[in-house]
């Protein structure tokens, strides 16, 4: 008998990943480590920081280049309407996009997250992961349409949405339970 069949000597190969038939309540739902296992919050982290890095390298550059300006050595940018509106959703799109197409950003897919839905594992439709991106976006874009004071504390609603992962048990924050869901590891 070959050593890749089942049986005595059969090489340990990798076997996918079930997702439970009912949606998890708790970690032991799933697996302990590895693929299929809650995303670990410092892996979420670092991929949302390659993505902050890529959005702002890649796709901000073009867009603030024509609108930097220096005076007496000092930089100052003044932005029309219309690209702060574009510079506020072209993170939203990107994450919505790759979330419905791929299931991860190119942070996500480095740091081996994805998510997919809560009740069956499969992949997040558009709609779903487009709740997903606006959620943790729309606190700056009132933030910034209100006088400083209040605009600051509507601003911390940002951080409130993400740190909530950390009083659920599937680490699921805000924005994960209002799209419906959950973020594990890709391998």
């Amino acid at each position: 008998m070959p050593p890749w069949s089942s049986g005595e000597g059969a090489w340990d190969l990798p076997r996918p990943f079930v997702y439970p038939p009912i949606p998890p309540r708790t970690r032991a739902d799933l697996p302990p480590t590895g693929r299929g296992s809650v995303a670990p919050a410092l892996r979420r982290a670092v991929a949302f920081f390659l993505d902050s890095i890529l959005v702002v390298a890649i796709l901000y550059g073009p867009l603030l280049a024509p609108h930097l300006k220096t005076k007496d050595k000092k930089l100052s940018i003044n932005l029309p309407l219309s690209t702060e509106i574009i510079l506020w959703a072209v993170p939203v799109v990107y994450q919505a996009l790759c979330i419905a197409f791929r299931g991860q950003t190119v942070g996500g897919w480095i740091m081996a997250v994805k998510v997919v839905r809560y009740v069956d594992g499969g992949p997040v439709p558009p709609y779903q992961s487009l709740i997903r991106a606006l959620l943790p976006a729309l606190p700056p874009l009132v933030a910034g349409a209100l006088p400083a004071a209040v605009g600051s504390l509507v601003q911390l609603l940002q951080v409130v949405i993400y740190l909530s992962m950390f009083f659920d048990p599937l680490m699921r924050a805000f924005h994960d339970k209002a799209s419906g869901t959950i973020v594990i590891r890709s391998r």
